[in-house]
């Protein structure tokens, strides 16, 4: 499988380039130490190491940190590196709440957990309190996890793979609409409308929606329309279920079914991929949510058998449903069927 392809699948093109540019910066960087005392040898990491939790991707960037001497950590700010090579590091650090790290030591395997755990219990307390007083219990949320993804962005991965909740978290940030503890919810769908909860709701499908957008802008300007009908989607579910056969991997046996149906190649990417660009629809008529949470909970699963997991953008668009209106349907229904039978009674 071509793993160029799988990438485009999934929307790393971003990933991509922005893990070329950090290898860009620290070539500049060490460039700019050649006439100073390099010091140890750097050591070399293994590129394969797959981390199992916060601690071990911490662990990987403190060892890559440690490398480096004062002088080429010192180097790396000299002109002309600071205009071209050190604002990305500088303002990641600083977006990701690192540059605590300029004046106190990173912290160790413990306290990263015991970080994790915070990062957690702040957002099952989200979950069931809502935003909190002044929103603190959202602020710590997202402070928390903006911090543990920071590693995640030292290492060089995705760096578009969270955009989508940590913009559904400022939109909650910035959001007027009245909220109740999760107990109390049922209470909410007896009162009206309000012009507050209506632009909350938007907030929350715009972040949505410039995601999606965003991603299908990218399929335009790295790969051609023509190129959207040459991706090997069967061929890579195929490939994918005889390494799940022959190793570790899991997949589900119904995708079994779609071996050797070519004729998906040519239907499921192009309308994955033109469906990105057509999503802005959703923004201004709301009556299509069902509608493309329908298709693009078929093309999410669909993915699965090729060893990608969206499952969390598939809980996003459930998150945007009309439950008001879907528990009003049901109610209605309910009493018609309540005045049939005692009709039927009498």
């Amino acid at each position: 499988m071509n793993a160029l392809w799988l990438s485009r699948l999934k929307g790393a093109a971003v990933s991509l380039r922005a893990t070329k540019s950090q290898a860009a910066w620290r070539t500049g960087a060490a460039a700019q130490c050649t006439c100073r005392p390099q010091g140890p040898v750097p050591v070399v990491h293994c590129p394969h190491t797959k981390p199992r939790a916060v601690a071990a991707v911490a662990g990987e960037c403190f060892a890559k940190s440690a490398s480096r001497t004062p002088e080429q950590s010192v180097s790396q700010w000299a002109a002309p590196c600071w205009a071209s090579f050190a604002l990305l590091p500088v303002l990641s650090e600083v977006l990701t709440f690192h540059w605590l790290h300029w004046f106190i030591p990173r912290p160790g395997e413990t306290a990263l957990r015991v970080i994790q755990g915070v990062a957690i219990g702040s957002l099952l307390l989200l979950a069931l309190f809502g935003r909190g007083p002044r929103n603190a219990i959202l602020i710590v949320t997202y402070c928390v996890l903006i911090y543990l993804w920071g590693y995640v962005f030292l290492l060089g991965q995705d760096v578009d793979a969270v955009d989508l909740y940590f913009g559904i978290l400022i939109a909650l940030a910035v959001s007027t609409f009245a909220e109740v503890p999760i107990w109390r919810l049922p209470a909410l769908y007896d009162r009206p409308k309000t012009v507050d909860g209506g632009r909350s709701f938007s907030n929350v499908v715009l972040v949505l929606v410039l995601y999606y957008f965003a991603s299908g802008m990218r399929k335009l300007t790295d790969i051609t329309p023509i190129e959207w009908f040459r991706y090997d989607l069967v061929e890579a579910i195929e490939e994918h279920s005889i390494r799940a056969a022959h190793g570790t991997l899991g997949t589900f046996e119904v995708f079994q079914h779609l071996h050797g149906l070519t004729f998906l190649n040519y239907v499921g990417p192009p309308a994955a991929y033109l469906s990105h660009l057509l999503v802005p629809m959703v923004f201004f008529r709301r009556s299509l949510i069902l509608k493309f949470f329908l298709f693009y909970f078929a093309f999410h699963l669909l993915t699965f058998g090729v060893g990608i997991s969206f499952s969390g953008y598939i809980l996003v668009w459930s998150v945007l449903f009309p439950y008001r209106e879907m528990m009003a349907w049901v109610a209605k229904r309910f009493r018609i069927l309540a005045r049939g039978a005692t009709g039927a009674r009498t």
